[in-house]
């Protein structure tokens, strides 16, 4: 429908049948020649925009006559031009919940994974999965085959419009940017790699951020604090190299310092609600401490951490811990000795070179479903190998090392 925005020709015929197709069957004993009218009426509503026939469809989907004509009345209050204005009719109708939902993904997450999306949305207090559904019946939003949130253009700016308006005169003080001591989410991504000077006690006065999410920037030293009030920590390319001393964030769930300059990190004490840990691509990292008191753990990834060299042996008996993977991490020496997770479905060994003999597995892992271990050099794995009862796949290629498997 995209690409047939401004062929006039489409909507003077095949337009009418987005509505015939999913409407006319369902609406039975109706007088043809007064629906034939509310469609033609609905069309030229539409002003050349198929994405708005197909909002408004959604929208009289099932719905009476009557409500049709109402809904149609409402339309023809607005200017035609106005596309804005006509979508938004669409936002009018959403609950509360659901307009923050919205305008979330429209001022920050449109292109995100869903999977991300759902969480941080659940971190900002909204219900998630409903919220995104109606959202998607309402044809204002899709989720690609890529599991991607897609947006179109035009919905996207109508949604930051309404922020815009909230507060023209002043923005710091719109919904998506309040004033600092107000200020919940700061999601800054600037589509280009650049420099950014600020001041380092910059977070210092935001005692209520709850999300900080930054892309794309280089800036030019690290933060000296951080409130304690996060729960989502997520700056790739974070430029210092290590965490503020007093930043202990009890309700932290996920925290992603992908490619930062981090090269160390003191045992996470606090992080009693941590799910989801990412340090990939960070090649300054030489270790991984104590993660015991991280109870809630779901995933590790230490992918193409270069200079890793140990983990600390508690990795090995994280409960919770669904993704551990330390793919492309070419010096590290060896995993663990042992391990007990009995959660675990994937483990990526892929592309170490260095450990020579798989970790010992001392309890039934019932769970596993995928271990890689291409293009590494393990040349003997344990009888205990036997414990990954739930395994489905295991992954060798390129493998030419492997000289003696014991099994149970």
């Amino acid at each position: 429908m995209e690409a047939l925005v401004c062929t006039q020709d489409w909507l003077k015929g095949k337009a009418i049948h987005l509505f015939s197709e999913e409407d006319l069957d369902e609406i039975h004993r109706l007088e043809k020649v007064r629906i034939a009218a509310y469609l033609k009426r609905a069309v030229s509503y539409c002003n050349g925009l198929p994405l708005a026939l197909e909002v408004i469809g959604s929208q009289l989907f099932g719905k009476s006559l009557a409500v049709w004509k109402s809904s149609l009345d409402k339309y023809e209050r607005v200017l035609r031009k106005d596309i804005h204005k006509i979508l938004k009719v669409s936002y009018d109708d959403l609950e509360e919940d659901e307009k923050g939902i919205f305008l979330d993904i429209a001022c920050f997450f449109n292109s995100y994974e869903i999977s991300y999306v759902k969480e941080i949305l659940y971190l900002h207090g909204f219900h998630a999965e409903d919220g995104i559904q109606v959202l998607t019946d309402k044809s204002l939003m899709k989720i690609d085959t890529n599991g991607c949130v897609r947006m179109h253009e035009l919905i996207q700016e109508m949604g930051r419009e309404i922020v815009r308006q909230e507060s023209t005169l002043e923005p710091g003080r719109c919904s998506r940017l309040w004033e600092l001591i107000q200020l919940k989410v700061i999601i800054a991504d600037l589509r280009k790699d650049r420099k950014v000077k600020w001041c380092e006690k910059a977070f210092g006065q935001m005692k209520n951020l709850k999300i900080l999410i930054i892309r794309n920037a280089q800036f030019s030293n690290g933060p000296q604090i951080l409130p304690n009030s996060l729960s989502v920590l997520d700056w790739s390319g974070y430029p210092s190299s290590f965490l503020p001393y007093e930043f202990n964030p009890k309700n932290l769930a996920i925290l992603n310092l992908s490619k930062s300059h981090l090269k160390w990190f003191q045992s996470l004490k606090v992080f009693q609600m941590l799910n989801f840990l990412d340090f990939e691509g960070c090649k300054f990292l030489t270790k991984v401490p104590s993660l015991s008191r991280v109870p809630n753990l779901g995933a590790l990834c230490l992918d193409y951490c270069t200079n890793l060299i140990r983990i600390h042996d508690s990795v090995g008996f994280l409960d919770r811990l669904v993704l551990l993977s330390v793919q492309g991490c070419t010096r590290l020496e060896s995993l663990v000795p042992y391990i007990n997770l009995p959660s675990l479905e994937t483990l990526d060994l892929r592309g170490c070179s260095r450990p020579e003999s798989f970790p010992e597995v001392q309890g039934v892992m019932k769970n596993i479903k995928d271990v890689y271990l291409d293009q590494t050099d393990l040349y003997q794995l344990p009888f205990t190998i036997g414990n990954l009862v739930g395994l489905q796949r295991t992954v060798v290629e390129d493998f030419d090392h492997l000289k003696k498997m014991k099994k149970k």
